[in-house]
C-alpha cells in the first residue's frame, strides 16, 4: 500500500511546491525563515506485519532525541497577500525535520532492535498564515497546513534478514503553528514558535511487509526570518 501511495503522491508533492511558488511574483512581500528547536511525541499504536509472519500491535513510548544529531529544525517560505487585498494573510511551504525513536526497553518491543525516524519524521506542508500587526516590533502569527509525511524509516529486528533504512513518502501530514516575530531591521527578524504536527506512517519493510503508526510531534523553534518587501 505504501508503494502505491508514494507513486501516486509524487506528482501531488511537486504540485504542492510549484503552485505555491508560482503564486509569488517577484515584487511581492516574501519571507524566508529557518529555526532549530526541540520536539516531543506521545505514545502511539504501531501495527506491523512482516513477510516472515511476525506481526503485532504495540504502543511504544517515543524519545524525541532533540539534543542528538541531526538537530530538530524547520524552514519556511511565506508569500504575503497584502498586495492582493488580503492584508496580513499569507500562504507558504514549510519543511519540518522532527525526530522520534521507540523505547526498546519496553518488554513488548522484542520484535525490534531498531524502530526510529531520527533522520527525520519529516513534514512537508502547504500552509495559510495570519499575522497580527501590533504597531510595534512584535508580530504574533498563527498558521495551519496540510501536506505529506516523509520519514526516514529505520526498522530492524531479530526475525528480519534486511534492515529498512530509507526515506519514504508514507502518508498525510497536518500542522498548526503559533508564534511571534520580533523585528531587528526592516528585513531581518527573530521568531519563536510552537508547532504541532500530525503524520501518518504507512511504511514498507525491506524483505516484505509493512509498519503503520501515526505520529504526533510537539515542537518549539527559535530562528531568524529574512523578508523581501
Amino acid at each position: 500500500m505504501a508503494t502505491a501511495f508514494r507513486t501516486t503522491t509524487r506528482a501531488a508533492l511537486a504540485a504542492l511546491i510549484i503552485s505555491t511558488a508560482a503564486a509569488a511574483p517577484a515584487f511581492a512581500e516574501m519571507s524566508f525563515s529557518a529555526g532549530i528547536g526541540a520536539n516531543a511525541s506521545p505514545h502511539s499504536s504501531v501495527e506491523y506485519n512482516f513477510a516472515n509472519g511476525t506481526s503485532g500491535d504495540v504502543s511504544p513510548g517515543w524519545d524525541g532525541a532533540s539534543f542528538e544529531m541531526p538537530p530538530v529544525y524547520n524552514a519556511r517560505f511565506t508569500y504575503w497577500l497584502d498586495d492582493h487585498g488580503m492584508v496580513d494573510w499569507g500562504v507558504g511551504v514549510t519543511y519540518t525535520h522532527a525526530k522520534v525513536k521507540a523505547d526498546l526497553n519496553d518488554p513488548t518491543m522484542g520484535d525490534f532492535t531498531t524502530l526510529e525516524f531520527t533522520d527525520g519524521i519529516n513534514f512537508l506542508t502547504a500552509s495559510v498564515y495570519r499575522r497580527f500587526d501590533l504597531g510595534n516590533k512584535f508580530t504574533p502569527y498563527v498558521g495551519v497546513g496540510a501536506g505529506l509525511s516523509i520519514p526516514k524509516v529505520e526498522i530492524n529486528g531479530p526475525s528480519l534478514t534486511q534492515e529498512t533504512d530509507e526515506y519514504q513518502i508514507t502518508g498525510f501530514a497536518a500542522e498548526a503553528t503559533a508564534g511571534v516575530d520580533y523585528a531587528l531591521t526592516e528585513n531581518w527578524s527573530l521568531f519563536g514558535e510552537y508547532k504541532f504536527n500530525y503524520g501518518e506512517v504507512d511504511a514498507d519493510v525491506k524483505g516484505g511487509g509493512s509498519l503503520k503508526t501515526n505520529i504526533i510531534s510537539n515542537q518549539v523553534f527559535f530562528g531568524v526570518t529574512y523578508t523581501i518587501h
